[in-house]
C-alpha cells in the first residue's frame, strides 16, 4: 500500500514538474517573441535597418496590416520609437517601413549599383553574377521606389499609414530578389521564375555573414540577429568589394544610434542539401 502511495506522489510530481516547465517555457518564448519584436521595430526606427518584414499567412491580410500599424502608433504614442513608421502590404507579406532610409537607400541602389545579383537559377551549372538590368532587378526596385514615393505624399497625415501594392504592379516581381534588396543585403539571390522556381544551391558552399547587436534594456543584455544573407563561395572575390561598403555603411549607421550596442559581424561556411529562397 505504502509503495501505491509513493508511486502516486511520484507520478504527481512529474505532472506537476512537467506543467511547470511547459508554463515557463511558453512564458520564455512569448517573451523571447515579444522582445524580438520590438527590437525589430526599434531598429527599424533607428535607422539601423530600412525594413522589417513579416509573412501573413492569415487570409485576412487588412486584419494583419491593423495589427501591425496599430502596434506601430501605440509605440510611436509612447515614445519607445521615434521614427514615423509605415505599413507596406506586398501580396501576403507585411513590411514595416523607415520611409527615409527606404527611399534613399533604393534611390542609392539604383544610381551606384550598390547589390550584387546572384542568378541561382537551376538550370545554371553554378551560382553567377547577373546584371540588374537584364535580371529585371533593376525594374522592380523602380517599381518599388514607386509605391515608397506615393506613401510619401501621404505620410504627412499623422499615423502610421498603410498602403498595399496592387496586385497587376507586383505580379511578375521576383520576390526572392525584392526581399534581398528591401532588407539592404549586399547580395541577393535571382532565379528566372518562369521556367523554374527551384535554384542550383544544393551542397554549394555558401558563406553566411550574420550581424547581431545587444539590447541593453534588458537586465544583462539581449542578443538580436539584424541581418543574415548569403554568397556562394565561388563569387567572394568578385563580390567583396560591395560586402566591404555594406559593412562600412552598416558600422556608420550604427554608430549613430544608442539603443543598441556591440554590433558583432559573424561568418560561416555551409553547404546544404537543398536551399529554400
Amino acid at each position: 500500500m505504502r509503495t501505491r502511495v509513493k508511486s502516486s506522489q511520484a507520478e504527481v510530481v512529474i505532472v506537476f514538474l512537467l506543467y511547470f516547465r511547459l508554463v515557463v517555457l511558453k512564458r520564455l518564448l512569448r517573451f523571447c517573441s515579444a522582445t524580438n519584436s520590438f527590437c525589430g521595430f526599434l531598429s527599424t526606427s533607428c535607422q539601423f535597418r530600412p525594413w522589417r518584414g513579416k509573412r501573413w499567412t492569415s487570409p485576412n491580410h487588412a486584419q494583419g496590416c491593423e495589427l501591425i500599424s496599430g502596434g506601430t502608433c501605440t509605440l510611436q504614442a509612447s515614445g519607445l520609437v521615434t521614427s514615423a513608421l509605415h505599413v507596406l502590404l506586398i501580396q501576403d507579406h507585411v513590411l514595416i517601413v523607415n520611409l527615409q532610409l527606404s527611399v534613399s537607400h533604393l534611390e542609392e541602389l539604383l544610381s551606384q549599383k550598390t547589390v550584387a545579383v546572384i542568378d541561382v537559377s537551376q538550370a545554371c551549372a553554378q551560382p553567377a553574377l547577373t546584371e540588374m538590368e537584364s535580371s529585371g532587378v533593376e525594374k522592380l526596385a523602380r517599381g518599388i521606389l514607386s509605391s515608397l514615393r506615393t506613401l510619401t505624399d501621404v505620410s504627412g497625415q499623422g499615423g502610421p499609414v498603410v498602403l498595399a501594392v496592387a496586385e497587376e504592379q507586383c505580379a511578375g516581381w521576383n520576390l526572392c530578389s525584392l526581399f534581398g534588396i528591401l532588407l539592404g543585403f549586399p547580395a541577393t539571390y535571382w532565379f528566372d521564375q518562369k521556367r523554374s522556381f527551384e535554384n542550383c544551391l544544393s551542397m554549394v558552399p555558401l558563406l553566411v555573414t550574420t550581424a547581431t547587436a545587444s539590447w541593453d534594456a534588458v537586465a544583462g543584455g539581449s542578443r538580436h540577429c539584424f541581418s543574415s544573407f548569403s554568397v556562394p563561395n565561388v563569387l567572394m572575390p568578385e563580390t567583396r568589394p560591395t560586402l566591404d561598403r555594406w559593412t562600412e555603411k552598416l558600422q556608420e549607421r550604427f554608430s549613430q544610434q544608442s539603443a543598441f550596442s556591440a554590433l558583432t559581424l559573424s561568418s560561416q561556411t555551409l553547404s546544404l542539401p537543398s536551399v529554400s529562397l
